[in-house]
């Protein structure tokens, strides 16, 4: 297997070009072509569960990084793990808030706030998690990531 200082090395060899400007072009280039590479063998994205711990009062909670699509959210309270079902138009999910400002450790409904380009998206929970220390499980689907180690 060659390692990602090694195909940089191979890359500036087979051009004879060192420059740091080049290199950071060659680095684009092959994330470029792992990207292509995953989505013609069909796997663009890559599934993953992740948690989150409740607070109380609190309705939303950062996603990660990477996330590009939720496809399940459950929160686990004791031993139970309930399945939270998807609000998918912001109307609805306006429509559940403006009722009352609910509060359960048992959550019926999730809502995925996009980012709008100011930080992660987030998740919403209706109604508001009353205490702490419950688990949201998120099973997303995310990005294949660039290589970036150099080591």
């Amino acid at each position: 297997m060659i390692t990602w200082p090694t195909a940089q090395t191979i890359c500036q060899d087979l051009t004879n070009d060192s420059s740091a400007a080049s290199l950071t072009i060659f680095k684009r280039f092959m994330n470029l072509g792992t990207r292509k590479v995953h989505a013609a063998i069909g796997a663009p994205v890559i599934e993953r569960t992740r948690t989150r711990t409740t607070v109380a009062s609190q309705q939303y909670y950062d996603l990660f990084v990477d996330t590009l699509f939720v496809k399940t959210v459950t929160v686990t309270v004791g031993s139970i793990a309930y399945p939270v079902q998807e609000v998918e138009s912001q109307e609805m999910w306006d429509y559940l808030n403006a009722r009352t400002s609910q509060t359960s450790d048992i959550p019926e409904y999730f809502f995925v706030r996009p980012n709008l380009g100011l930080g992660n998206s987030e998740i919403g929970l209706f109604p508001i998690p009353a205490s702490a220390s419950n688990t949201i499980t998120i099973v997303q689907e995310y990005n294949v990531r660039d290589l970036t180690a150099s080591a």
